[in-house]
């Protein structure tokens, strides 16, 4: 594993009970995290993305021509790019997360 990942990985768990056997995208681990967030964080939060969108992908990791990515970046949003958090939703998604 990438130590940056686990440097996270070791952050989030610290949100959560001692013990507590798997901390990924369960509903349980969720109203928990989400919980934490929304007492912890002070808003506006500046975020970036850590991995790139789904739409991304082909032509991040894929064979997707460069020069298609650098036009159809002028209109999508990117994983790069900067984006403001002014609250968090109520709900969540066991396959999307908070």
């Amino acid at each position: 594993m990438d130590k940056d990942f686990n440097k996270q990985k070791q952050r989030i768990e610290q949100v959560f009970p001692t013990g507590m056997e798997d901390i990924f995208k369960r509903q349980e681990t969720l109203e928990i995290y989400r919980e934490f967030l929304k007492n912890n964080l002070v808003y506006p939060v500046r975020l970036t993305g850590v991995e790139d969108f789904d739409w991304e992908e082909f032509y991040v990791l894929g064979p997707g021509s460069k020069k298609e990515y650098e036009m159809l970046k002028k209109t999508r949003p990117l994983y790069t790019d900067s984006y403001v958090l002014n609250s968090i939703d109520d709900d969540s998604d066991e396959h999307f997360g908070v």
